[in-house]
């Protein structure tokens, strides 16, 4: 391996690693709202994929090891994996022991990762073989998970319609801008479903904040008391 390419690896580890552990810790943080752009960046600036990759695993596994601690101490989960995690957090905080449940949320992530990472490689390698015939059918696989996503959830029918209501939503929008001239109607235009995932419940949430009904309903406390349970030498 290049020496410089091997350098590049190892400061966007570092990078990554010393990034995500700041951001881990602040409340609210989903994964793909802060490592989504910032990926996006370092493919655009043209560097090598295994610098980015390097750097994509080293910020996710910092961002999973940190956002246990917002979860602990304020019940306010630090990304879509850890939401999971709120109520027994919440338990163990009403009892002064939010110190065990970090340690206890750490260690998940640290086995997780342990075991993630290198299985994730391996699948990956796999099926890289086959990547050109996986691509011809993306799209029907695609949708064949959003049906299966459907059909999980408890209001199924009204599921199944949003899909066909969010693809016209999606084409319709890629007809605005062919007809506007924005962009080339041979050019694909991409919407990203993951980041209006994570967008789109704080719009809702802002525009709820706007109603004073809502505002007034809302739970307050004048101090929050957090208590952490001291070990016995």
């Amino acid at each position: 391996m290049d020496m410089m390419l091997l350098i590049q690896m190892v400061i966007a580890a570092v990078s990554g690693a010393v990034l995500y552990t700041i951001i881990g810790i602040a409340p609210g943080t989903d994964e793909t709202a802060v490592l989504a752009p910032v990926t996006l960046v370092l493919v655009l600036a043209g560097l090598e994929p295994i610098v980015i990759l390097t750097f994509f695993i080293s910020a996710i596994v910092a961002k999973k090891l940190t956002d246990s601690i917002p979860v602990a101490i304020a019940g306010i989960p630090g990304g879509v994996m850890s939401a999971p995690m709120v109520d027994h957090a919440m338990v163990l905080k009403k009892h002064g022991m939010p110190d065990v449940s970090i340690r206890k949320m750490a260690s998940g992530s640290v086995i997780g990762t342990i075991i993630g990472v290198p299985l994730s490689l391996l699948l990956a390698g796999m099926i890289a073989p086959w990547g050109n015939q996986i691509t011809q059918y993306s799209d029907q696989i695609f949708f064949a998970g959003a049906v299966f996503l459907a059909l999980m959830t408890r209001n199924r029918w009204l599921a199944l319609i949003s899909i066909v209501l969010f693809a016209l939503l999606v084409q319709g929008l890629r007809e605005l801008y062919w007809g506007l001239g924005i962009v080339p109607e041979d050019t694909t235009v991409f919407t990203s479903f993951f980041l209006g995932i994570t967008i789109g419940p704080v719009i809702l949430k802002l525009f709820e904040l706007l109603n004073i009904d809502i505002r007034n309903a809302m739970p307050r406390e004048t101090r929050c008391l957090v208590m952490i349970k001291k070990k016995l030498k």
